[in-house]
């Protein structure tokens, strides 16, 4: 409301624009992005001592990891907390590529930690909205519920299948979130109607 049909129009279209060179970064990435392995450990991160490890069934072995780049991810993530906050969009689609593309995480832990980072940051951003009055209970249980049973199965399948099949699944969630955004955008700034979704 504050930014007007032009404003909203400029940034569904921007993050349109977005998603989709990320959906391009996977596509070249390839099997790199699966289980990137970071060339230099930056100073900052070697400080904080982050490093992990997991069983990855698909591969029936253990992957360890070491990620880099701590100060400019967690730069990035206070960006995706602003934009999830500031406009109401779940971050999810940002949390995987900062880990995945900045900070070397495999794809797995990056989406595994995607879900964990974005229960957090949304509980904490939905404050505002809670204050004001503009959450309505009604539909919030029957969508938590969802929302809860939905990751339990998701997190399931994730533990199960291959590093390959959910970089194929993320390319083809930006592609059509794209397509979406840049198609409503498109709408908002030239006032025509586009007969796409």
């Amino acid at each position: 409301a504050y930014l007007g049909p032009t404003g909203d129009a400029i940034v569904r279209l921007t993050l349109g624009v977005t998603l989709l060179f990320i959906g391009f970064m996977f596509i070249f990435g390839g099997s790199k992005t699966e289980y990137p392995k970071a060339k230099r450990i930056d100073r900052f991160t070697q400080w904080l001592g982050i490093r992990g490890s997991y069983w990855e069934e698909s591969l029936k072995k253990v992957v360890n990891y070491r990620p880099t780049k701590g100060l400019p991810g967690f730069l990035l993530f206070l960006l995706v907390g602003f934009t999830g906050g500031f406009f109401g969009l779940g971050g999810g689609w940002a949390v995987v590529p900062v880990l995945n593309f900045v900070m070397a995480v495999p794809l797995k832990v990056s989406a595994a930690c995607s879900g964990v980072l974005l229960a957090i940051g949304n509980a904490a951003a939905i404050w505002p909205y809670i204050l004001f009055g503009a959450l309505i209970p009604l539909f919030a249980a029957p969508w938590m519920l969802g929302q809860v049973v939905g990751g339990i199965i998701g997190a399931t399948i994730l533990a199960r299948v291959k590093a390959a099949f959910v970089r194929y699944i993320l390319i083809g969630i930006l592609f059509l979130t794209s397509i979406k955004l840049n198609v409503r955008g498109i709408e908002g700034l030239f006032g025509i109607d586009l007969p796409i979704f």
